[in-house]
């Protein structure tokens, strides 16, 4: 029409960069003719593109409905088929979980055309899997990351092209979920391929085997790369990661400690040997055992192997010393893992001191050893997770909770420097108690003293009152969710007793729902103030960002908010990633710049003077030499 203004497309598709990808297809539908060239340059130059968002306009994804899946072709169509500006085709990063009526067919082989080193197909059960095997086979060599968790047609046949040349630069695999027919001897002939490998995800494939009948000498520890990082084997019910390294480990430890044992006898009748064993038995004898090939830095091995009750064994308390003996690992779950006891985790609270920051054993059957042995050693440990452990009681939790005892030395490390015994407080963010019979309101006063928890969940634990757990909640300056359901009953509920408290307007949930309830005042914040846990019906859908250079990715499960990508990751290399319900994670990590800033934002310059004291002091002188002597000999 003669006067009309018309919108360069350049400039409309700068406008669509904004939109996510329900509101392309809404567009679309407004007028295709208009929109469908400048959102087609934008797509074209786009380096990250997640179609999950479509779950905020269809909840129930695509599943057996022909016009959402008409909307998905359309909205591909634009992206792969785009007839201008073909030579810049940027798309790195492409994110379509969790659509399960999405097929590929008639736009995924465009794909090939696309230098992608993303791809992420979880959960996409409906997913034409000879159009993947097409695409693995002559697709890009610069695929990086892989992700089919949950589809459960891929098939070996289908993943055959991985063992080729042209994927042996694969840094993620996650093919968890998928058939079970993928055994032993194909994922060998897979590790032997990828040798760049740093995140592997198999759960739930019990088809997976310690040893490959072809190559009995050969195990599936032996078959891991040098290079992995992360390694998720939940409910592989037939590994157990036996390894002759694990023997050997134990042997060399068993040796050394008798050793140890003979060297303070002699001290002790007055015949000291040059040997300096002041430090203790932990160091002398680990110390003594080289460092393990694979640096782990998460090991997820929940309900490995079957419980000890049904006849059969599981994961051994050597093999997780063993792994721990890379000295690197950061997050630990044992979830269900029964056969590990005291001696495991000791061994990987010392070894993994300087670098541990979340151990969860849910159901496990540890005692107060381990519990020493966590409280003492770690340094930067922020999430525990003891639930259903059933043998802890109060002394344990007290522990847990007491500051961790260091020696320090007046006059830097010299031999004559002279020796005093430090406390340092714990720095616990995250601390769930959930169904332990045998705490009580002791246990609360212990918790009390934790100033920079986060989360504390004592749900299921039945002598706690309701009285005691308010007021923890009180004096936890930071603490922004409190689950503590079906405690010990009392007339008035936990909401009703914090309804009128002047500092609780930052705790979110009480009992799993919403108690307070102030938008201005969480505006700008970490989600985690206006959040619930994570995969919990009460946590809202919003967009998960990933952090590739703090390692919050994919590929270890780890996301970040909106908030948090502009305030704590300004700078970093950064790609946005799904749209879903999930937890914030920069909170809880500590290999970032520093404390989340998203997270204060919002305290009051009270609640901000108090958590810098809580920050800034960090330990405190209490006993001199002679203290430390004493402390030693009890």
């Amino acid at each position: 029409m003669k006067g009309r203004l018309m919108v360069p497309d350049h400039l409309l598709a700068n406008v669509l960069s904004f939109c996510d990808a329900s509101d392309h297809i809404t567009v679309l539908r407004a007028s295709q003719q208009c929109f469908s060239t400048a959102l087609g340059l934008f797509l074209a130059n786009a380096s990250s593109l997640s179609l999950s968002f479509l779950l905020r306009l269809y909840p129930n994804a695509l599943q057996e409905n022909g016009r959402h899946e008409t909307a998905l072709q359309i909205l591909m169509s634009l992206l792969v088929s785009s007839s201008k500006n073909k030579e810049k085709k940027d798309l790195k990063h492409m994110e379509l979980a969790n659509l399960r009526g999405a097929t590929g067919r008639g736009w995924f082989s465009h794909l090939l055309d696309f230098p992608i080193v993303t791809l992420d197909l979880s959960n996409n059960v409906q997913f034409d899997e000879n159009l993947l095997y097409n695409f693995l086979a002559q697709g890009p060599r610069n695929l990086q990351h892989l992700h089919l968790t949950g589809c459960n047609r891929i098939t070996p046949e289908i993943l055959r092209p991985l063992q080729t040349e042209r994927h042996s630069q694969l840094i993620s695999l996650s093919i968890g979920g998928c058939s079970q027919s993928i055994g032993t001897e194909f994922l060998f002939s897979l590790l032997r391929n990828m040798r760049e490998l740093q995140h592997l995800n198999l759960q739930g494939l019990n088809g997976v085997q310690d040893t490959s009948p072809s190559d009995p000498s050969a195990t599936f520890v032996d078959m891991l790369p040098n290079t992995l990082k992360s390694l998720n084997l939940t409910g592989c019910k037939n590994l157990r990661l036996i390894c002759q390294d694990a023997a050997n480990n134990f042997a060399q430890f068993a040796a050394r400690q008798l050793e140890f044992q003979r060297i303070r006898h002699t001290q002790m009748e007055g015949r000291l040997p040059h040997v300096d064993v002041s430090s203790g038995a932990d160091e002398y004898c680990w110390n003594g055992i080289p460092l393990f090939r694979l640096q782990l830095e998460s090991l997820i091995l929940d309900g490995i192997g079957t419980a000890r009750r049904l006849g059969r064994r599981g994961i051994e308390g050597t093999v997780l010393a063993t792994l721990a003996l890379g000295r690197s690992l950061r997050q630990v779950h044992l979830s269900g893992s029964e056969q590990v006891h005291d001696y495991g985790i000791q061994a990987l609270a010392y070894n993994c001191r300087h670098t541990l920051t979340c151990f969860q054993i849910r159901g496990g059957s540890i005692g107060k050893h381990a519990i020493v042995g966590l409280a003492q050693h770690c340094e930067v440990l922020r999430e525990i997770d003891l639930s259903a452990c059933m043998e802890l009681g109060d002394d344990d939790i007290s522990v847990l909770c007491q500051p961790r005892h260091i020696i320090s030395k007046d006059g830097g490390e010299s031999n004559c420097a002279k020796r005093r015994l430090v406390n340092v407080r714990s720095r616990l963010k995250v601390l769930r108690l959930a169904g332990l019979p045998k705490i009580t309101n002791a246990s609360l006063e212990s918790i009390s003293s934790l100033d920079s928890l986060l989360i504390l969940d004592v749900h299921d634990c039945p002598i706690l009152t309701t009285t005691a757990v308010h007021k923890t909640v009180k004096v936890l300056p930071f603490l922004v969710e409190i689950n503590a359901k079906d405690i010990a009953r009392s007339s008035r509920t936990l909401t009703s007793l914090l309804r009128k408290e002047p500092g609780s307007k930052y705790l979110r949930i009480v009992n799993e729902r919403v108690f307070a309830t102030n938008n201005n005042d969480s505006k700008g914040c970490c989600s985690i103030r206006r959040q619930s846990q994570r995969l919990s019906a009460t946590v809202s859908l919003q967009s998960m960002y990933h952090c590739i250079t703090c390692h919050l990715i994919p590929s270890v499960d780890l996301g970040v908010c909106a908030e948090c990508i502009q305030k704590c990751h300004k700078g970093h290399e950064t790609f946005l990633g799904s749209y879903s319900r999930f937890y914030c994670d920069c909170p809880f990590v500590t290999n970032t710049s520093g404390d989340c800033q998203a997270l204060l934002q919002g305290y009051t310059e009270e609640t901000k003077f108090g958590a810098e004291l809580v920050t800034n002091s960090t330990a405190d002188e209490v006993a001199t030499e002679e203290d430390m002597k004493l402390s030693a000999a009890v």
